[in-house]
Formats: C-alpha cells, structure tokens, sequence
C-alpha cells in the first residue's frame, strides 16, 4: 500500500473516535451481562469460568496471529469487515441454544421482574399470582447459602440433574397449586428428594445421567459458539489500531490518538445502561420458551454492527500500512524491553495480578448483586456508572499541577481494586452495589494509567504501541484466563462472596508488598530532554554570538572531531603497515 499522500488529521481522529465509541456501546451491551445469561441457561460456576477463560485464551492466541497475517498480506480492511459482519451473525445464533431448564429460568425472571416493580409486592401481584407465591428478592437470610447450593448441585452443578433453584425462601411443601405453576421451580423436600412443577418426583440413575448429558451438550455449544465469535470479533481491534497509528505515524501524529480508549470507556457506559433499562421492560419470553429476554444483549450486539460499519466505511480507506515498523521487531522488541528496562518486569507483574482480580470480579458481580435482590436495570445503572468513573480519571488527572509516576497509580488501583472486592462480599440490597462499582471504575482507569505511563518510559524511541501491546494483550489477557478459571472453581466449591473475598485479600497483600518489590527494584534516572533544551537556551540567551553555537552545532562539532579522530587513526595505522614493509 502507497503511503497517504495527504493526511487529514482531525478526520482521522473524528473518525476514530466514533468508530471505538460504537463499537465499545456493542460490548456494553452484551459482555458485561454474558456470565449472568450462562447462569441463567443452566450452567454452574466452574463452567461459566471455564467459558470466559476460553474466551479470553482465544483473544490471547488470535488477536497477534490475525494481526501478523493481516499485516503481512495488507488485509487489514478485508478484515475489520469481516470482523464486524461475522461476529454480528453468530451474536443473532448464540441466543437460540436452548437452556436447560425452561421453565425455571421464567420462574427466576418473574421473581426478578417482582423485585423491580414500582408498586410493593405486599399490595400487587404479578402476572396474577398472590405475592406470597413469589420468591423473596431481598437478602439470603433464608436461603441455603450458595456452597451448599453448589455441593447440592442446584445451581447447574454435578449431581442437579436438570434442575435450578432461586435464591430465596423454600417453598412450602402444601402450597397452592396455581402459585406453584406459576413459580415453575423445582423445590428441595424434607426428605431430600425433588419434586418438580407438576408434582412428580424426579431421582434415580437414568435422571442424573439425562441431566449430566444435558449439562454436556449445553457447555460444549456454548463454548462452540463462545470461540466462534471471538474468533471473528478479535482481529477487528488490532486491524484498526494498527492501520491508524501507521496512518498517523506518517506525520508524526500517532500520540494524538491516545484518546480512543476514553471514547471507548464511554461507550460501555451507554451500552451497559441502556441495555439494562431495555431489558428490564420486557417480559420473560421473547420467542416461544427458551428465548429469553437475556437474548436482547446478543440482538443489540449484532444491530449496532450497521452504524459501526457505516462509520467504518469512511474509516477504513485511511487504514495504512507501513511495512518499515512492521521490520522494527514489534513485540519481539516489546518484549526484551519489558524484561531488560528497570520495573518493567514488575509493572508486568502488577497488570498480570490485576486482570486476574479484575476478571474474577467482573465475571462473578453480577451473580452477587443476582443473589442480593438486583435484576437487569441495577445491574445495567452499576456497569454504567463505572465506566463512566473509569473515564473520568483523565480530567480528574488534569486537575493536579503535575503528572504523577506510574507507581503511585499502580498501588492506588490495586488498593481500590481490593477495597471494591471486600465491600461486594457484604452486599445487603439490589442498589448496594453502586458504591462499589464507582470504586472499581474510579481504580481500574488508575491503574491501568499507571500501566501506560511505565509503557512510555519503557517504550521511549518508538516502541511505545508494542511495550503497551505486551502489558494490555499479554499481561491482560493471562491475568483474564487465570483468573476466570480459578474464580469459576472457587465459586464452584465455597460460593461467591467467599470468592470475591479471598480475591480482596490477595489483592491487599500484594499491595503491601508492591512498594517492597518496588524498593528493591534498580531505578533509572529519566532524562527530560525539553528542560535541557530550556536550560541550554536561557544560558545562550546572553548575546548573539552564543546563541549561535547552539546544541545541535555543539553536537555536530562533537561528530566532526569523531571523525577527524578516526581518519588520524586511519592514517596511523597505514603509516605503520608501509613501516613494516619496508623493514
């Protein structure tokens, strides 16, 4: 591809901009709320965390190989747009895989839509069933804790069969016969058997062995359809990023676009938000049993695809290759800086130990906030307003007289990250999460500035993208596949809260020992050559004749007695060649 032969920056940043900001509002609309629909479909703790460490494995394995290809056959148009199609059509099919139990998840959904209701439950009635029929929406101080739940296996796990349980208060065994169809909850008995919605009784070999299959076939098209669409969805991100900062870079104006992860931050803010409130208006059901409202995440996914491809219409003509970076080493180069730099390893560390936190919490918060009472718009208003905290970090850092270090942000957000995870395990009502989710915005946008500041300083010269590349792709994306996995079978074995608690502790005692490790760490002295230059000039600044012999001639003064030098050196060592000959 022939290099731009004019370059329009403002278009290209406007262009920009839009084109991250859409695409952000399409993942806020489906990815914060994806562990909650697994739950609802059936699956247990371990699988759902089984399910997003896949997710994340394929980001980290596809995302520098789709990269590599693209660049190396300039591809990167062809592929962003196959990218954003692709992923919009297997977003429409994810949502017609059937849930294991159907009537279940509407029973759970109208005990959802009860507990958001505008009027109170004790003078109104929903869908024409007493109140009293309906699961509690408030606090588990009735309901079996969810370790037991999890050993019981009525939250998808081993041994449930094809079951599923609300958290709530058990149902009496002689309750009404139409409050119990209504419900369609499978209730435990007294003598430890299972009665299902019409009475009968569920147990013995060929049932379990039914369900277990169920479970089987259920995870593994999850999974099919999981990888499948990250597998269209990942390339997208480091086709358009690299296209633009080759494009930009051509006038040396790459650091301009530093403000696209902003735009992104607020287009989670409005996807989540909206998507919550759409959500918590429509009723259970959307086509016959087993396509619930949950589905309308996947919908608006795959409709915002037609506005980003029309902005990505405009934006990728400008998508430019420049094959002299791609020779540079890229993240080859990344990585031996990242190990070879002062506290670069460490702050390698610190990303790695805060994605895996950071994915545990965001794959298991939901669930907490399920389990105290929230439905679909507090989870949504949540979500929103965290990233609209994470997005505000940058004008708050406008407020003080001067940029910090990285590693004042780096303890900061891990701190908050910690603090966040603590106060989850103690959720009491639907709204209770708020706080926490402002301080989780508020921390991840700190920290993860920290993490490019020690990009910059590590990636000074031009290595920049690729040093930010092994932190945010590397780092992160290791950190997300350990930590779901390990979060989906600490869930499974003592339940969330204890989940989300062991989490702050261990984030809290690596805050402790970050600025040991820090101390320890052999620092470099950073040179701001712009203060030299200042410097250099009001020492200059005396009289005319000085200010001519400036720091450039200086340096080209330097290089001339250089090669003066070596040309002495020449002649010497010739003079004592012809010496020797004629001895």
């Amino acid at each position: 591809m022939k290099p731009p032969q004019q370059v329009d920056i403002q278009a290209a940043l406007l262009l920009s901009s839009s084109f991250h900001f859409l695409c952000s509002v399409g993942r806020g609309c489906l990815l914060p709320f994806l562990t909650l629909y697994l739950r609802r479909l059936g699956l247990s703790a371990a699988a759902t965390g089984g399910v997003m460490a896949t997710r994340h494995l394929t980001t980290l394995l596809w995302s520098p190989l789709a990269g590599a290809l693209t660049r190396r056959y300039d591809k990167r148009r062809l592929a962003a747009a196959i990218s954003l199609v692709g992923s919009a059509t297997v977003a429409l099919l994810i949502p017609f895989i059937p849930p294991l139990d159907a009537r279940a998840l509407g029973g759970r959904c109208n005990a959802t839509a009860a507990s958001i209701g505008s009027s109170p439950l004790s003078s109104s009635s929903v869908g024409g069933v007493p109140p009293s029929a309906l699961p509690a929406a408030g606090p588990l101080s009735n309901a079996p804790s969810e370790g037991q739940l999890a050993a019981n296996g009525t939250l998808g796990g081993a041994g449930s069969g094809n079951k599923s349980v609300v958290n709530g208060p058990r149902a009496e065994r002689g309750a009404p016969g139409p409050a119990r169809s209504h419900r369609s909850l499978d209730v435990p008995e007294p003598s430890g058997g299972w009665r299902g919605v019409g009475g009968e009784e569920d147990g013995g070999f060929l049932s379990g062995l039914k369900g277990v299959v169920a479970r089987q076939q259920l995870l593994l098209l999850l999974l099919m359809g999981v990888v499948a669409w990250e597998l269209l969805a990942a390339p997208l991100a480091w086709a358009v990023e690299d296209g633009l900062h080759d494009y930009l870079d051509a006038v040396d104006a790459a650091d301009r676009h530093s403000n696209a992860p902003t735009w992104g931050r607020l287009g989670v803010a409005l996807g989540a938000g909206g998507a919550g409130i759409l959500v918590s208006r429509l009723p259970c059901f959307l086509l016959g049993d087993h396509v619930t409202r949950g589905a309308t995440h996947f919908f608006l996914y795959a409709a915002l695809a037609v506005p980003t491809l029309m902005v990505g219409s405009a934006l990728l003509p400008l998508l430019h290759l420049d094959r002299k970076r791609a020779r540079r080493g890229g993240l080859m180069r990344a990585l031996r800086l990242v190990g070879s730099r002062p506290g670069g390893p460490l702050c390698a560390a610190v990303a790695l130990l805060a994605a895996a936190g950071g994915a545990a919490l965001e794959d298991f918060l939901l669930w907490a906030m399920e389990d105290a009472g929230a439905g679909e718009l507090h989870m949504g208003v949540g979500v929103s307003l965290g990233s609209l905290s994470e997005a505000a970090f940058p004008l708050l850092l406008g407020l003080c007289s001067r940029s910090p270090g990285p590693w004042g942000p780096l303890m900061a957000g891990a701190g908050a990250l910690a603090l966040t995870c603590l106060y989850c395990s103690f959720l009491w009502g639907p709204w209770a999460a708020l706080p926490a989710q402002l301080l989780r915005g508020l921390g991840a946008g700190t920290l993860w500035w920290g993490v490019g500041a020690q990009a910059e300083e590590v990636g000074a010269g031009g290595a920049g993208l690729g040093v930010r590349r092994v932190y945010s792709w590397l780092c992160a994306g290791m950190g997300g596949v350990l930590g779901s996995l390990g979060a989906g079978f600490v869930a499974e074995r003592w339940g969330v809260r204890w989940l989300l608690r062991g989490v702050g502790l261990g984030v809290a005692t690596c805050c402790v020992l970050l600025p040991l490790l820090r101390w320890r760490t052999p620092q470099q002295r950073r040179i701001n050559y712009s203060r030299l230059l200042a410097a250099d000039d009001s020492e200059d600044s005396g009289s005319e004749e000085e200010q001519e012999t400036d720091w450039l001639d200086r340096a080209l003064e330097a290089n001339l007695a250089l090669q003066d030098h070596a040309l002495k050196g020449d002649r010497h060592r010739q003079n004592l060649s012809e010496r020797r000959g004629h001895l």
